[in-house]
């Protein structure tokens, strides 16, 4: 549990962005982390649809602030 917290954190935290500062997140990181940190093939599949989701969001959030939102 400890370990999922931490990648939702560190997701959060790269996804939240910063002002002064543009910070990439590293899609394959997380896969990685799913892939070493998932007991079971059905939390690796939980574990993948939320990197999915967070980095589709990412890039939804990125497109908008290109378009000037």
């Amino acid at each position: 549990m400890k370990i999922h917290i931490k990648f939702i954190l560190s997701i959060s935290i790269l996804l939240g962005g910063c002002s002064s500062l543009t910070i990439e997140p590293s899609k394959m990181s997380a896969e990685n982390d799913c892939s070493s940190y998932s007991a079971n093939l059905s939390q690796y599949n939980a574990c993948m649809e939320r990197v999915d989701a967070n980095f589709r969001a990412y890039e939804q959030q990125k497109r908008f602030e290109g378009e000037g939102g």
